[in-house]
């Protein structure tokens, strides 16, 4: 965020090669991840991401900011009240000197979409595309800013948020 001038940077965090997801379903025969066998979400996104964190607040501390929500599901909502201590910021549940701030925690599905769907993308492009995936993978539409978001004729109709695909 050059233009605010704030001391943030964005790290994207990797497994080794041996825990990457083809090595595990090619190399140890794993069946590709599902809601019963979830080993991914451990192996390649929470371990680095926590190796990352322990060596970058060891000595002077950090704030991770994250992107989890209340609204999500019901159990996201239980995680995150576990570890609410009313402030804006809540101890790290396992890295001292880490403290947690989750910036979009109280924001519904459908502000989600109002803040994406009135900004633009910020490498340039639109949020369309993501708008269009969303919709497709879970059958939920965003909210209608504008006209120009609902899809042209012959295509689905984009209904407001939550909405089910309808047939």
């Amino acid at each position: 965020m050059p233009e605010l001038l704030l001391p943030v940077e964005v790290v994207t965090t990797t497994p080794p090669v041996s825990q990457t997801f083809w090595a595990n379903v090619i190399g140890r025969g794993y069946s590709a991840p599902g809601r019963a066998f979830r080993w991914c979400t451990d192996r390649m996104k929470i371990q680095p991401t926590g190796r990352f964190i322990r060596e970058l607040a060891s000595g002077c501390g950090a704030v991770l900011l994250i992107g989890t929500r209340s609204d999500e599901s019901r159990a996201r909502a239980e995680s995150i009240a576990k570890y609410d201590t009313g402030e804006r910021m809540n101890p790290h549940g396992t890295v001292p000197g880490v403290l947690v701030w989750p910036l979009i925690r109280d924001l519904t599905t459908e502000e989600v979409w109002q803040v994406l769907l009135a900004n633009r993308a910020p490498w340039g492009g639109s949020f369309r595309p993501l708008v269009t995936l969303y919709r497709n993978a879970t059958g939920e539409c965003p909210f209608v800013v504008d006209t120009s978001d609902a899809p042209s004729c012959g295509e689905r109709p984009v209904f407001a948020s939550p909405c089910r695909r309808r047939p």
